[in-house]
């Protein structure tokens, strides 16, 4: 017997599955998996009794594994490789041994070779993307050491060979020009603090506290010219704006006298 909330469940999985398969044949596969793990989220109330009869939950397994195909995403392969079981799994017992439950009710199993068809191309796709991955990962120790002999660390020649799909020459040039924007960086922020370490001493020198040299730096990015020009304006608009008050109230106190 079903549980009272299964009906409900079912119908919103049998929805999220339409509007998830609507966006596969538009290519809009990251939103479609979306959908398709939503009505994953819903067969799964369901019970195992309703999804052992129906062949709909092991289509839904093919299609969030296609999407993680078109997506290339090489970090859902155990994922992908459980729910193909699970696809498995579930056509097995939907259909029977050698399809012959198929077969009694049907008569033939034309309709549903498609379906077998997707389960083992998928399962092909998913042993070579795993060969892939593992071949990028396992690296010719060989290419290491040449590597090392060049100067490198043992460190940036994994990287170099991993980001180069495991080309020595290609992850040579690699390493090479990392290396070089790492010591522009390191060099640029030599300068920079060269450069405000001097503007804070010039400032200091020209009467300023270290707070607001500093403050004059920080708001300039390190330019001692405009950092000179922005203070030296800010404390001639304060000197005057106290002279005018001091004004002010000498034309006030003359009014009262008078």
């Amino acid at each position: 017997m079903l549980c009272d909330c299964c009906p409900k469940a079912l119908i919103l999985a049998m929805g999220f599955h339409e509007k998830g398969r609507a966006l596969m044949k538009r290519k809009q596969y990251e939103t479609a998996l979306g959908r398709l793990v939503q009505a994953d989220d819903q067969f799964v109330k369901c019970g195992s009794k309703l999804l052992n009869t129906v062949d709909n939950y092991a289509v839904l397994q093919l299609d969030i594994v296609w999407c993680y195909r078109a997506l290339e995403a090489l970090s859902y392969l155990d994922d992908g490789k459980r729910r193909l079981q699970i696809s498995e799994d579930c056509v097995h017992n939907c259909y029977g041994d050698q399809q012959q439950r198929l077969m009694k009710i049907k008569g033939n199993t034309r309709g549903e070779e498609v379906l077998f068809l997707r389960l083992y191309l998928l399962q092909s796709i998913l042993a070579h993307m795993a060969e892939e991955l593992y071949e990028r990962l396992c690296l010719d120790p060989g290419e290491i050491k040449a590597l090392k002999d060049l100067g490198f660390s043992e460190q940036e020649a994994r990287l170099g060979l991993r980001a180069c799909h495991g080309n020595g020459g290609e992850a040579t040039l690699h390493i090479s020009h990392r290396r070089q924007e790492r010591e522009e960086m390191k060099q640029k922020e030599s300068e920079k603090r060269r450069m405000c370490v001097e503007g804070l001493a010039t400032l200091r020198a020209l009467g300023y506290s270290k707070k607001d040299a500093a403050w004059a730096l920080l708001q300039t990015e390190g330019d001692m010219d405009r950092a000179y020009r922005g203070r030296d304006c800010h404390r001639h608009c304060k000197n005057t704006h106290c002279f005018s008050i001091r004004h002010e109230g000498g034309y006030a106190n003359r009014q009262n006298m008078l």
